[in-house]
């Protein structure tokens, strides 16, 4: 799978000619379905096997942050630092004006992992909203799946929808090409969407945004990257 970026203009006052890179937000991953992965990766190992080792782990991790070691790992190295300014060399820490941080450095493994990611940079007009974000509010995944006869929320940019313009909307294009809106909008703001599916949406679908410009009339489209699979309430899940 690609990760997604687009490119935004530097607005800061001497840097208009310059561009950042604004990522989409991936998919994500739960440490249960981390722990799903291991498992079917044909090992000898158990989920019971796994649970056992992460919680194990987990408690020399904590063990050892309480001693304020530095942690080496083969993915990452932890180092506390503190925040905040002290008012004399003979000030001391005080919890309300420091905090206690961890820093978190990736290993070379993971650095040289990352160069294998794929990258793929989506051209967006500054006037075209923008979808980054669905979460399916009823197994609180992100960018993965959505369950039908339920709550998402979807953020962005321009996504405000006049509900009174039949051009515009939030539409669930499904392999048939059909065009399904969402039941009921709660929120609808520039930047969330707040609504819900009907119960016979069925997956996967794709979803696209139809909004009029800025001070323009001309409908605005954009297709969200990434298909959809559909959660139906029983948990039965139609696939790409």
């Amino acid at each position: 799978m690609a990760f997604y970026y687009r490119l935004i203009q530097n607005r800061m006052k001497g840097n208009k000619n310059n561009y950042f890179a604004k990522i989409y937000n991936p998919s994500t991953i739960t440490e249960k379905e981390i722990m799903e992965h291991m498992v079917n990766q044909g090992a000898t190992i158990t989920m019971a096997d796994v649970l056992a080792v992460l919680k194990a782990l987990e408690k020399a991790l904590l063990y050892f942050f309480t001693q304020g070691v530095n942690i080496r790992t083969r993915l990452f190295n932890f180092q506390l630092s503190i925040r905040g300014t002290f008012q004399s060399e003979d000030d001391y820490f005080n919890p309300n004006r420091h905090k206690l941080h961890v820093v978190c450095r990736p290993t070379k493994l993971l650095k040289k992992t990352l160069t294998k990611v794929k990258l793929q940079k989506i051209n967006v007009p500054a006037t075209t909203p923008v979808i980054e974000r669905i979460t399916d509010l009823n197994t609180n995944t992100v960018n993965t799946q959505i369950t039908a006869n339920n709550v998402i929320l979807i953020e962005g940019s321009k996504l405000k929808i006049d509900l009174n313009d039949p051009r515009q909307g939030i539409f669930f294009i499904d392999e048939n090409k059909n065009e399904i809106r969402p039941q009921q909008i709660f929120t609808n703001t520039s930047s969330r969407l707040l609504l819900s599916l009907p119960p016979d949406i069925a997956g996967p679908v794709e979803v696209e945004i139809r909004v009029p410009a800025f001070k323009d009339r001309d409908i605005k489209f954009f297709r969200f990257p990434h298909k959809l699979k559909v959660r139906k309430p029983d948990s039965q899940t139609s696939s790409p």
